[in-house]
């Protein structure tokens, strides 16, 4: 009497049953626009009892049904809300900012990162400097820009740590004039930080100083290096720090970059992370080996940007096997949506091209 289901015999929900539907249709554009509706539908559905689902599920879409949920759950998840704001420029999600960053500046200090010298991201971030110090030093991270400078200028005595960690890749003598200004133990780990993507001389003479102590540091700080000398640390520590090492390689299709994810495939979901925008064999190989350890991550891997019949048919597979799956419909929302952007940019171009 108290025996439990099999997932087998377990009654599929709502939404899962809807996703399974949709599966089944032959139309590859009604499918597509079929699902992004009842994905939206979902979480208008959940907004009354599960407002955080919502505003976590809409965070990073910047359409306007998205802004039609936010509008709708702002009011008991504002920190949520912001947070998804992370990365989204248009007008809409200015003005949410606008209108949350006294509720929640931490979170609106957060969510500009990515904006570059958006003009009202600028005012923004000067304005909540005071408030959220260091959210918004992080959020100029790698700029060179006179705004970047302003705003580390105005934090560095508050925040050095971040401050520091903001140089990120910058390898300008404003920016080393800094680093050695603090190259002590007590600045190590964001000192370190600040040297992803920097291979000089310079940097490495940092990196074993501070090797012994602060080896991880060491380690994160190879993001985007390639050289020699980055391969063999990454080698010589790969086993013992799988997910820190994976993060450093990228998308590199060095052969060494091969070896790294097959070392470290069955501990680290980051091995498909590596993979966004890879079409070859060795890819795709390694994407069916592990997507149904992480299905998520092996369908994001693809890159929404992935358009061909072989990708789709890759999304469609893994939401059918996973119908419930929320995070794997958003992908493929957000997969039509870069579709159907590059096809209207193609569509003005054309237009522009007749006139």
């Amino acid at each position: 009497c108290g025996a439990e289901l099999s997932s087998e015999e377990k009654p599929l929900g709502e939404f899962a049953a809807g996703t399974l539907e949709i599966c089944k249709g032959d139309d590859e554009e009604g499918r597509r626009i079929a699902l992004t509706d009842h994905f939206y539908s979902e979480l208008d559905r959940l907004c009354e009892n599960a407002a955080g689902f919502t505003a976590l599920f809409s965070s990073g879409l910047d359409t306007p049904e998205a802004h039609a949920l936010r509008a709708r759950v702002k009011d008991r998840e504002p920190g949520m809300v912001a947070k998804g704001l992370g990365g989204l420029r248009s007008e809409e999600a200015m003005d949410l900012r606008e209108e949350l960053k006294d509720e929640v500046p931490v979170f609106v200090a957060g969510s500009l990162s990515g904006m570059g010298k958006n003009p009202r991201a600028c005012q923004l971030r000067l304005e909540l400097a005071d408030v959220a110090p260091e959210q918004i030093a992080l959020t100029v991270r790698g700029s060179d820009s006179e705004h970047a400078w302003e705003i580390r200028d105005k934090l560095d005595k508050t925040v050095p740590d971040e401050v520091l960690m903001s140089l990120r890749g910058l390898e300008t003598e404003r920016a080393w004039e800094l680093r050695n200004d603090r190259a002590r133990s007590k600045y190590a780990r964001a000192l370190l930080e600040s040297l992803g993507g920097i291979d000089s001389e310079e940097a490495w003479e940092l990196r074993d100083r501070f090797s012994d102590e602060f080896l991880p540091w060491v380690l994160i700080s190879l993001r985007g290096l390639r050289s020699d000398r980055s391969w063999q640390l990454r080698d010589e520590h790969v086993c013992r720090a799988p997910k820190i090492i994976i993060k450093t390689i990228g998308c590199s299709n060095d052969p060494r970059a091969w070896d790294i994810r097959n070392a470290s495939k069955l501990y680290a979901k980051e091995v498909l992370d590596s993979l966004s925008g890879f079409d070859s064999g060795d890819s795709w190989r390694m994407r069916m080996e592990l997507k149904d350890k992480w299905p998520n991550t092996a369908v994001s891997s693809l890159g929404a940007g992935a358009q061909s019949e072989r990708d789709w048919k890759f999304r469609w597979d893994m939401i059918e096997g996973h119908p419930g799956n929320h995070l794997l419909a958003k992908h493929l929302v957000k997969a039509q949506l870069k579709s159907l952007s590059r096809r209207a940019k193609e569509e003005a171009r054309k237009e522009e091209g007749a006139v």
